[in-house]
């Protein structure tokens, strides 16, 4: 993924019931968002450093 994909950085919350990109309408669904759950996923489970998933 190319760092200047978004325009602006997503906030991704976790916990509390939030999981906004699962969630996601899939008339929204692209693949930028596909690549940014991926990444997400991986740092959840330890594959993927926390910063490294951030700065993607």
């Amino acid at each position: 993924m190319k760092p200047d994909m978004f325009r602006r950085s997503v906030a991704i919350l976790v916990g509390l019931g939030h999981r906004h990109l699962v969630e996601w309408p899939a008339s929204l669904r692209d693949t930028p968002r596909s690549v940014v759950l991926k990444a997400c996923n991986g740092a959840l489970r330890g594959e993927i450093e926390a910063e490294t998933t951030r700065g993607r």
